[in-house]
């Protein structure tokens, strides 16, 4: 997340929206900007409350990591999710019943790899592939009359206010949406940055809120091991390699100016008639991968689905690769 932004705006800002397309009215009773999973089920909410609404959505593909190959649900209590996440979860279920879906396994395959993949009871399923949540969110836009407009997002100076209140937007595309009310459902709070709206980037001090696990946290070498960080082995005179921090950012829980590192969030799979191969890109350099490289060597035994990153398993044996320490699929320090 790049942009920390004041919780009174978000105070501000609680009520949803639906899409519409080029041929649509330019105005609505509210416009959401960004079709994330939180904007798409805004949309379809306030549209059946009976408020026009409009999503706006830079991206071709709505649904934002939901669609994007983050297919593992995070969860506290299963029967406390209501409301049209549960409706959403409900379809999921409901899609996978038909055999037709499944095609590299059966469901009654899937469904043992993992103990959060289904709830029976609730007619729930946790676990899907990003092509089919993308599925049944366009469905549930679909059946509401909603539309999006896909590709397209705010012209240089293009936040349309009458004193501190946005009353429209001048888009990429030429067009203006005017709106009673607007929300900010992009990730980063592109919309609210664009605003007017102060922010703040980077980590607090513990202090400032008298918390203990804020700020910079360095990893200690229970969990990086015996690395070395230079060019040759052991050798400092041969300098760093890349991606290596010459000095410690800081102490233990002070503030700074960073962000939380980058994940490459992957849909992988082990069928072969279903694979791609992972090609070697012209301007590969073995250097950016020396230290991963390194902590692979420091630990033989050490399995790829297990130690260098995390496999969940998704229907049609595929998987939502995750980050699983320091070395893996987050970008640390990028």
């Amino acid at each position: 997340m790049k942009n920390r932004v004041f919780p009174s705006f978000f105070l501000s800002l609680l009520l949803a929206g639906s899409p519409i397309n080029a041929g649509a009215a330019s105005s609505a009773d509210v416009v959401f900007y960004g079709a994330t999973a939180a904007g798409v089920m805004g949309a379809i909410q306030a549209h059946r409350s009976g408020l026009k609404t409009v999503v706006i959505s830079p991206s071709e593909r709505i649904g934002g990591m939901t669609t994007g190959g983050l297919g593992a649900t995070d969860f506290g209590s299963k029967t406390s999710v209501s409301g049209l996440a549960k409706e959403f979860y409900q379809r999921i279920y409901e899609t996978y019943l038909e055999p037709s879906r499944w095609v590299h396994e059966t469901r009654d395959e899937f469904v043992v790899r993992h103990p959060d993949t289904v709830s029976e009871d609730l007619k729930m399923q946790w676990f899907f592939e990003p092509k089919v949540a993308l599925e049944v969110l366009e469905k549930m836009l679909a059946e509401t009359g909603v539309e999006v407009w896909k590709g397209v997002d705010l012209a240089e100076g293009g936040v349309l206010k009458s004193g501190n209140i946005i009353t429209g937007l001048r888009l990429s595309d030429g067009r203006e949406l005017q709106g009673k009310m607007f929300v900010d459902t992009s990730y980063e709070g592109d919309l609210m940055a664009a605003a007017g709206v102060p922010y703040v980037t980077g980590r607090e001090a513990n202090s400032e809120f008298h918390e203990e696990l804020n700020g910079i946290r360095v990893n200690d070498r229970k969990k990086t091991g015996s690395i070395s960080p230079f060019i040759i082995p052991g050798d400092r005179s041969s300098g760093l390699l890349p991606l290596v921090e010459g000095k410690r950012p800081g102490a233990d829980g002070e503030g700074d100016h960073r962000v939380q590192a980058y994940n490459y969030r992957m849909c992988l799979t082990d069928a072969e008639v279903n694979r791609r191969p992972v090609e070697k890109p012209a301007n590969y350099d073995p250097k950016l991968y020396e230290l991963a490289a390194r902590w692979i060597l420091a630990h033989p035994k050490a399995t790829l689905g297990k130690s260098l990153f995390k496999l969940t398993p998704m229907p049609n044996r595929k998987t939502d690769s995750n980050n699983q320490g320091p070395f893996s699929t987050d970008f640390v320090g990028m």
